[in-house]
C-alpha cells in the first residue's frame, strides 16, 4: 500500500472510530490525543518512522497503556505489548 494510501486509511481509523461496528459494545473508550501525547513523540527514538503508531506508542507510554499489535518495530519501545 503506498504511503499516502495508509496515512490516508490511518486517519479515517481514527476518525471513524465511533462507526466501527462492535467497538463500542466491545468496552473500547476512546483516547483523545492531548498535548501531552504529541510532545512524547519527540522523546522517541526513531526505532518506528510511521507518525500515526508514533502517536500510538507516545499514548501508551503516557497512559501506561496495553498495546496490541502485530508489527514488530514496537518490540523495541519496551511497551507492555500483546502480540498478535
Amino acid at each position: 500500500m503506498p504511503s499516502r494510501a495508509r496515512r490516508d486509511w490511518s486517519i479515517a481509523a481514527v476518525v471513524g472510530y465511533p462507526c466501527l461496528p462492535g467497538v463500542t459494545e466491545s468496552g473500547f473508550e476512546q483516547l483523545p490525543i492531548s498535548f501531552q501525547h504529541a510532545a512524547e513523540t519527540r522523546n522517541l527514538p526513531d526505532h518506528h518512522r510511521d507518525p500515526f503508531d508514533r502517536l500510538l506508542i507516545a499514548q501508551a507510554r503516557v497512559e501506561c497503556l496495553v498495546v496490541v499489535t502485530h508489527d514488530p518495530l514496537f518490540v523495541p519501545y519496551g511497551l507492555d505489548l500483546i502480540r498478535t
